[in-house]
């Protein structure tokens, strides 16, 4: 794309002509495809990344298919987060919005690995603040798939095996189904237990130690759901009466034409089981994209109860290489072709280097040093008249489309490291530069960071420390409390922030006066989502189970702090995590940390 022209009438995009002998091995880069031309119904995407899919491939892979429902040069690919470039006539989408989803509703229409794409109006939604969007390329066909087989299907508190937890589909199952307040059981190869564990599942068969179906039928767990996302063959659904309850779902997800026999198949969804058919409600299924459920994933994105699992990550150039690895079956959640960097960046860039120098040093000030952009505003003359007319809302800044500001402010404000939280005594320049900059950016700051507070003994009010008007108190949603400041005033700091969803309490080795300050505090944090409390604990190499050490070391000191469900706050989920000091630490005998957390399923 050698012409500065935005956009450009032509692009770079991987096509095939043929699939004989594998797709990946008839991808060609065409450097110079015309760009597609948007219709009513689609808008014109400039594509950031895509995750590629088995769907990708398969169906073209199929010589009658390819041959019938492909287009002659057929671009793949469905899976997409890019930047709207023209909105679809009577869309509500601006040109610059970061949007993501699904480019077609059929996988011969897909045209995702190019430069620029067409995307239906049906299949695409708006980014959330705060979600990446390669993490949102990844979502797309499996996440609706796995929203679709399990949501629909299971309400809060039922039993759901997925089998195939540590693939595409898997790994946002998990996920989805322990958000939808589901006891998830899951199988995979011992090197993905412990991905599993940490995405939520609350059992985890591993099928290298022995059979999935022995392993399920010697549990004392009676399933309501069963979602197969490997079916390589029927035994499992065939046998799955001995596991899952009289009124449970089998769906085959993972199911195509060389999956079981088509006699099998009929059998299991037309005939009764006294003429030979299964005992339990057999289910083929194909993902039907809709906007409120990549908007529900979206939003449990954004809360932090769904992320992406990104196996690898290729850069445009090699998509070839992202096919092969795709097909190996080995993967553990999703791969993602990076295409923005010759794109998006790039004409972004292009577009910002055509206003004048002062938008140049704001652009570079955001990107690194914000303090710079203090010092600007400064040297401005301070006489009260002409402060009134320097009109810094038409900066040509603040011309930029509203997504790629808010783009710039997140990469200076928010800290994607929870070890990096802001200080309460924290003042972020950029908020003290103008009047637009504070109405553009605080809500941001504010109800997205992790707060961490802290006081000491000569200080010990909140209002002595941290000064922000009772507005920005209403907007901080996420807060931690140092153990140096619980034995003061927790009890002041809590009904200070009204709108809190998250409380982090460090609560160091325990000890009497931490157990009555939990007791003191708990009507308040009964009100909170989600409650975290770190204790410190010695560390050692072959440490039992976590569960046993707070039993034994804790139990004494808390009381019902640790006993579920009726426990310290009532109807929460427990979940238990433990950290070991780093190795260079564990050498001086430093104290590990395990994590309880209370949340709402």
């Amino acid at each position: 794309m050698a012409s500065k022209k935005f956009p450009p009438s032509t692009m770079r995009a991987w096509q095939h002509t043929t699939t004989t002998g594998g797709l990946e091995k008839n991808l060609k880069l065409n450097a110079s495809a015309p760009l597609p031309i948007p219709n009513s119904s689609h808008h014109l995407v400039q594509i950031i990344a895509t995750a590629i899919n088995p769907v990708d491939y398969k169906p073209a892979e199929v010589a009658i298919l390819r041959r019938i429902l492909f287009p002659r040069i057929a671009t793949p690919c469905l899976d997409f987060a890019g930047c709207i470039v023209t909105p679809a006539t009577g869309s509500s989408f601006k040109s610059g919005q970061l949007v993501f989803g699904v480019s077609s509703k059929t996988p011969w229409a897909g045209g995702a690995l190019a430069e620029f794409s067409l995307a239906d109006t049906g299949t695409t939604m708006a980014l959330p603040d705060g979600v990446d969007p390669v993490d949102a390329a990844s979502v797309g066909v499996a996440g609706v798939t796995a929203y679709q087989s399990i949501v629909p299907h299971v309400k809060k508190g039922d039993r759901v095996f997925i089998n195939g937890g540590s693939g595409g589909c898997g790994v946002f199952g998990i996920q989805i189904a322990k958000a939808a307040g589901c006891y998830v059981a899951t199988s995979c190869s011992t090197a993905n237990v412990e991905l599993c564990r940490s995405l939520g599942a609350d059992e985890v068969v591993d099928y290298k130690k022995g059979s999935i179906l022995e392993a399920l039928k010697a549990s004392d767990v009676k399933f309501d759901h069963v979602v197969d996302n490997v079916g390589t063959t029927m035994e499992l659904y065939w046998h799955c009466h001995e596991f899952t309850r009289p009124e449970a779902k089998y769906i085959m997800v993972g199911g195509g034409p060389g999956v079981g026999s088509a006699t099998e198949r009929f059998k299991a969804q037309r005939l009764p089981s006294w003429l030979g058919g299964g005992k339990r409600s057999y289910t083929g299924f194909w993902p039907e994209v809709k906007l409120e459920d990549l908007g529900r994933i979206g939003a449990w994105m954004k809360e932090g109860k769904v992320k992406a699992v990104i196996e690898e990550k290729f850069p445009f150039e090699d998509a070839q290489k992202a096919f092969t690895k795709l097909k190996t079956g080995r993967t553990r959640g999703k791969i993602v072709v990076d295409v923005a960097s010759e794109t998006y960046k790039k004409a972004w860039t292009d577009r910002i280097q055509t206003f004048d120098r002062h938008l140049t040093l704001m652009f570079t000030a955001l990107s690194s040093r914000y303090r710079d952009v203090v010092a600007h505003f400064r040297r401005r003359p301070a006489r009260r008249q002409q402060r009134k007319t320097m009109a810094t809302d038409t900066h040509p800044f603040f011309k930029l489309p509203p997504e790629l500001r808010h783009y710039i402010y997140r990469l200076v404000m928010l800290s994607s490291d929870d070890n990096r939280r802001w200080i309460h005594t924290a003042r972020l320049p950029l908020l003290a530069c103008t009047r637009r900059f504070n109405q553009d950016a605080a809500l941001m700051f504010y109800c997205q960071n992790m707060f961490r507070l802290e006081w000491f003994i000569g200080r010990p009010s909140l209002a002595e420390v941290w000064k922000p008007s009772p507005e920005k108190f209403g907007l901080v949603s996420r807060i931690t409390i140092s153990r140096s400041s619980l034995a003061y005033n927790i009890l002041e700091i809590l009904p200070r922030f009204p709108n809190l969803w998250e409380v982090e309490l460090h609560l160091g080795q325990g000890g009497p006066s931490r157990f009555v300050l939990l007791h003191a505090v708990r009507e308040l944090l009964e009100k909170i989502e989600r409650v975290i409390l770190v204790l410190l604990i010695n560390h050692e190499e072959h440490r039992s189970d976590p569960w046993d050490v707070l039993r034994n070391e804790y139990r004494r000191g808390y009381g019902d702090v640790f006993d579920v469900p009726d426990g310290y706050l009532k109807n929460r989920g427990m979940r238990l995590e433990y950290h070991a000091p780093e190795s260079n630490y564990s050498k001086l005998r430093a104290l590990g940390t395990l994590r309880l957390t209370f949340e709402h399923e």
